[in-house]
């Protein structure tokens, strides 16, 4: 039931697939029903400030989140900081009030997965998106998170709303 739940986020409310399958032919055979790997590599221009490329979400150990503890992984997800300590761009990961068992849903489905050796290239920041990164509030890590323990479920108000705050 766990990785059930995390499938479904993984591919459908948390759209972690829509940046992490790797490719727009990727995405092309999701909308086709074939379920792709998460292996990252998808780059995502960024206008005069550059790219960023999507990173690894299989369990790979070189490549992907294999190299890291579900902590870390926790930490990224709620805090926006990497498991190197270096701050992510916070609205690419809403996920700060999650709830706890949805987050451990997601990660379990993430490990259960088979790992996909892909090297990412590293981010392109111009030297404008360098800086714009380095004054700007969303590039810092989160200061204040009140995740429930469990999610809203049903068809209700509270879980539309969950769902569009801390999922999407």
């Amino acid at each position: 039931a766990v990785l059930a739940r995390g499938e479904y986020l993984v591919y459908g409310p948390a759209h972690c697939v829509e940046c992490h399958s790797g490719s727009w032919d990727a995405l092309e055979k999701l909308s086709e029903g074939v379920q792709v790997p998460l292996s990252g590599g998808l780059r995502l221009a960024l206008g005069p400030l550059g790219a960023v490329y999507s990173k690894n979400l299989t369990p790979d150990t070189e490549t992907g989140i294999g190299r890291y503890s579900d902590a870390q992984i926790a930490r990224m997800m709620r805090w926006s900081v990497r498991p190197d300590g270096r701050a992510s761009v916070d609205p690419m990961m809403p996920f700060g009030d999650m709830g706890e068992d949805d987050l451990v849903a997601i990660i379990s489905y993430l490990r259960a997965q088979p790992p996909v050796r892909n090297v990412v290239p590293p981010n392109e920041w111009t030297l404008m998106g360098k800086v714009v990164k380095s004054f700007v509030g969303i590039a810092k890590p989160r200061t204040s998170i009140n995740p429930p323990q469990t999610a809203p479920r049903g068809v209700t108000k509270e879980r539309g709303e969950y769902l569009a705050r801390y999922v999407t």
